[in-house]
């Protein structure tokens, strides 16, 4: 099962060094992510959201691809182009994604210059995360973690090292 993760901080470049830091974790095998989206809010108020394509649509846009290529010996790049879209529309229809209307709210509570994270993590190393967010400073704001794992985040957003 995975879990919505949102979280805010109060620079535009803080989500972004963040979502950098579970990118490395990612790597590392630590966590697994299916989703990552940032909201930056400009010190002029300009909303601008930076999402990363989901598990679903990567997984199906690559699936769509072989399928297009193994189909289409008379055409193939056009095969593959077209296998790739239908398979990406296809994943898409698999959207984890989240509310809009929550996400505009969170965008329009954030202060100029503030951003938001949002992730969906399938999995991860609580221990090895929580230390590894010890060097960034937000707060949650929604989650579907149990209390106490909501709580340990929490707490390691306020230690910043």
């Amino acid at each position: 099962m995975s879990n919505l993760i949102v979280l805010t901080l109060e620079h535009e470049v803080e989500a972004r060094e963040l979502r950098h830091t579970l990118k490395d974790l990612e790597r590392q095998g630590l966590i697994s992510l299916d989703d990552a989206a940032i909201i930056e809010k400009d010190p002029d108020g300009t909303i601008h959201i930076k999402n990363e394509l989901d598990t679903g649509i990567k997984l199906g846009a690559l699936g769509g691809t072989i399928i297009g290529a193994l189909t289409s010996f008379v055409f193939p790049v056009l095969g593959m182009v077209v296998g790739a879209v239908g398979g990406a529309l296809v994943g898409k229809s698999f959207d984890l994604g989240v509310d809009q209307k929550f996400v505009k709210d969170v965008s329009e509570s954030l202060k100029p210059g503030g951003s938001a994270l949002f992730v969906i993590v399938r999995d991860a190393k609580p221990d090895a995360v929580i230390a590894a967010l010890k060097s960034h400073k937000g707060k949650v704001i929604q989650t579907t973690l149990s209390p106490e794992n909501e709580e340990a985040l929490q707490q390691a957003l306020n230690e910043r090292k």
